[in-house]
């Protein structure tokens, strides 16, 4: 399940926070608990004409979590990504 909130902070400046929640998940080793990530977005767009950038802070609070696998792999699961920072730049012309 995700929750999506954003804010104008101001002129061309937005501010965006997700939060996704997975639930419990069976693996072939027995189960794993649900964990819940949040991840925080600055947005500016228009900074020039056709410029905008957006950082993010994906696992903003670097949860520990793991994915299940499917049987074809050694192990039952793998670790999560833990905090990462992302930049885009879009030019629109």
């Amino acid at each position: 399940m995700k929750l999506q909130l954003g804010l104008p902070i101001g002129g061309h400046l937005r501010l965006g926070l997700q939060s996704e929640f997975i639930g419990a998940q069976r693996t072939r080793d027995g189960r794993l608990g649900g964990y819940l990530l949040n991840h925080l977005t600055l947005q500016a767009d228009r900074l020039r004409p056709g410029l905008a950038v957006t950082a993010s802070i994906r696992n903003l609070f670097d949860r520990q979590y793991a994915w299940p696998t499917g049987d074809e792999y050694a192990l039952s699961s793998y670790p999560g990504r833990g905090r990462e920072f992302w930049l885009q730049t879009t030019i629109s012309f």
